[in-house]
């Protein structure tokens, strides 16, 4: 990201709330995503709420929601139990 592109404030802004956001916050990156690969260590550094929160790397590329559903939806179920003090 560089001045030059039109979207710079948007994601300054963006990353303004983020680094105040304390609730659960978990990773679900891909092992062969070409675009974000790595992005995940970014934001387990950057955003207070994915401390201590189980992240993972699931089988798949960029589209992970379509390459990886059931884990994605078990991943989702299990972060909202915990938020609501349910096992998961």
């Amino acid at each position: 990201m560089t001045p030059e592109h039109a979207q710079v404030a948007e994601n300054l802004a963006a990353w303004t709330v983020l680094e105040a956001f304390d609730k659960p916050f978990v990773t679900a990156f891909s092992d062969a995503d070409p675009v974000s690969g790595g992005g995940d260590k970014v934001f387990q550094a950057r955003v207070p709420g994915t401390k201590g929160q189980p992240h993972v790397i699931l089988h798949g590329g960029h589209f992970l929601q379509e390459d990886s559903p059931a884990e994605i939806v078990d991943l989702v179920d299990a972060l909202a139990a915990r938020a609501h003090g349910k096992k998961g």
